[in-house]
């Protein structure tokens, strides 16, 4: 049996801007979702960052594991997953993306754990940035008959209006300067989050993919998929592209993606 899991570190370099505050970041599980899905090769997984440049200073980690569902929680066949290095050029949301192969029919669960990092603006406090966790899971089924992979559909209005219970948000006060050797990957300020709870409602319909976005992530993962999948004529992608495979208990290595905001 083998695991599919994936590990991604993140570690940001950002330029704060003037802000007024509070203000909020959220993340979203895009696909797939509660549903049922017709067997596929590829299985997309699709993160949305909402406010990329604020959720910079919360120096996010993200674990995303896949599992058979209700059975003694097994892993899930499949690649590893990686994510791809993502920069300032893309536009808001930002989409972190991967996939799962070759599912069989059943159902599986993902869960999706999110690390981020709360500073404190008070400088007599001896440990200045405290990591918490948080997440949430999801099922979803591989069968015949079901849906075909539509990362537009899985983020029309109707779906998305429905899709709160798998998204995170997290309510930032204040960005101060962080203490120097606290952080990681060059960032120069951290977040203090709001003591004051419940924090804003999600809003995963702000993380809409359009068709020229579906295209690019849909094109990257099948690009992927060859480089394990394809002849060797027919391999475009590079080293860093590459995805691994296990036929025991295999855990991702964290991948370091930087992040740079001009």
């Amino acid at each position: 049996m083998t695991v599919s899991t994936a590990i991604l570190c993140v570690a940001f370099a950002a330029v704060a801007n003037a802000a007024t505050y509070p203000q909020t970041t959220e993340i979203d599980l895009v696909f797939p979702r509660n549903a049922t899905y017709a067997p596929t090769d590829m299985l997309p997984i699709v993160i949305a960052v909402q406010d990329p440049t604020l959720a910079a200073v919360l120096q996010p980690y993200f674990d995303i594991e896949v599992w058979y569902y209700r059975t003694n929680r097994q892993p899930a066949s499949g690649p590893l997953i990686t994510f791809p290095t993502v920069n300032s050029s893309q536009s808001e949301p930002l989409f972190l993306y991967s996939y799962v192969a070759n599912l069989t029919a059943g159902s599986y669960k993902i869960d999706l754990g999110v690390t981020i990092g709360n500073c404190s603006d008070n400088a007599s406090v001896s440990t200045p940035t405290t990591y918490n966790d948080t997440g949430f899971g999801l099922v979803f089924t591989i069968a015949d008959g079901g849906q075909a992979v539509d990362l537009v559909s899985a983020s029309a209005s109707d779906v998305c209006a429905n899709a709160s219970d798998w998204s995170l948000t997290w309510n930032v006060t204040a960005t101060p300067k962080a203490t120097t050797g606290v952080l990681t990957g060059g960032i120069s300020t951290c977040a203090v989050l709001s003591e004051e709870k419940p924090w804003p409602v999600a809003n995963p319909c702000g993380a809409t993919v359009d068709k020229a976005a579906a295209a690019s992530i849909l094109a990257t993962l099948e690009s992927w998929t060859c480089a394990t999948n394809c002849t060797s004529s027919d391999k475009k992608s590079t080293a860093s592209d590459r995805l691994w495979k296990g036929t025991a208990a295999v855990w991702a290595s964290a991948l370091l993606v930087v992040v740079q905001f001009l």
